[in-house]
């Protein structure tokens, strides 16, 4: 199967919608690359500007790129941290992804005995959909908490991209403001 990645331009596409030019100005991007999703976690990897590697664990700051290259601070933090969430996103699900599976097989491994009593195919069928029904109940009830903590971290991502993206918005503002 071929990689192909997809060119999003979040200029092209903020300009489409009505909304103001400071909010525009913000969001301005050169390019972000998305992948086909991963088979595990559907999740799409997303390669963003001004990245030397796409490692996120590696600690990079602006200061670690060529002289040659300009590269705004606040931008560079903000893909930082979205691709922080990228990362955090894919190794939740892919997880999370795989213990269903494994449990869903389970489960109804353990059911295969009362299917063989199915005298039609359509009670058969009838009796699978109730298997699945009572294990995605199950599943949810026990994934409760999980999801909880997920949902927390999750919720303290997004905070750190909206102040990032808030102080950068601010930064190009005075900026701005200094210039003229």
């Amino acid at each position: 199967m071929a990689f192909e990645w997809v060119v999003w331009s979040s200029s092209l596409a903020m300009s489409k919608q009505r909304i103001s030019r400071a909010f525009h100005a913000a969001n301005k991007s050169k390019k972000i690359l998305v992948g086909p999703p991963h088979p595990i976690s559907n999740i799409r990897p997303t390669l963003y500007d001004g990245l030397p590697d796409q490692t996120p664990t590696k600690g990079y700051s602006p200061r670690d790129l060529s002289s040659h290259e300009a590269v705004d601070p606040d931008r560079f933090q903000l893909n930082l941290s979205m691709q922080r969430l990228d990362k955090f996103n894919h190794e939740f699900w892919a997880d999370s992804n795989t213990r269903f599976h494994t449990m869903k097989e389970a489960y109804l491994n353990s059911r295969k005995g009362m299917l063989e009593l199915a005298t039609t195919p359509e009670e058969r069928s009838r009796m699978e959909e109730d298997h699945l029904a009572e294990f995605y109940r199950l599943w949810v009830f026990s994934e409760r908490p999980t999801q909880r903590r997920y949902n927390s971290q999750w919720l303290k991502y997004q905070y750190t991209l909206i102040w990032t993206t808030a102080r950068m918005t601010l930064n190009r503002w005075i900026r701005k403001l200094s210039l003229s």
